[in-house]
């Protein structure tokens, strides 16, 4: 595996379908940024990949049936807007929010992050309008 700032983790999930890999890097004040990339194992097909794209910073969380959750953050914008995703591995779907809005393809992920970030960015910035 290659390296950014010398510094990677690896995590399978505990149903050994999907792999995440986090390079970390230095933000401001000594923040660390985790940026992941998740791959589908049987396939190799690379589900999302944050990895070296403007200051993206995400957690995953696996849950007891092979989904799991992704909180996604961009430090360019402040850390302030996490979008929260949840992955149906079985279905092949993904859906935005916390709880978990409109299904749509997995495929359609990468696309769909930065869109959804700048969607919550304006509706945060909105709600501090007078």
């Amino acid at each position: 595996m290659g390296e950014l700032d010398g510094r990677w983790r690896r995590e399978i999930s505990p149903d050994g379908l999907t792999q995440l890999d986090i390079a970390v890097g230095d933000g401001l004040m000594s923040h660390e940024i985790c940026s992941p990339r998740i791959t589908d194992i049987p396939s190799g097909r690379v589900i999302l990949d944050l990895i070296g794209q403007a200051s993206w910073d995400g957690s995953v969380r696996w849950l007891d049936n092979g989904d799991f959750t992704i909180a996604i953050r961009n430090y360019n914008a402040g850390g302030r807007v996490v979008v929260n995703v949840r992955v149906n591995r079985e279905a092949g779907t993904f859906a935005f929010g916390d709880p978990p809005g409109r299904h749509e393809p997995l495929t359609d992920l990468p696309r769909r992050v930065p869109e959804e970030f700048h969607h919550e960015a304006m509706r945060i910035d909105s709600s501090r309008q007078p």
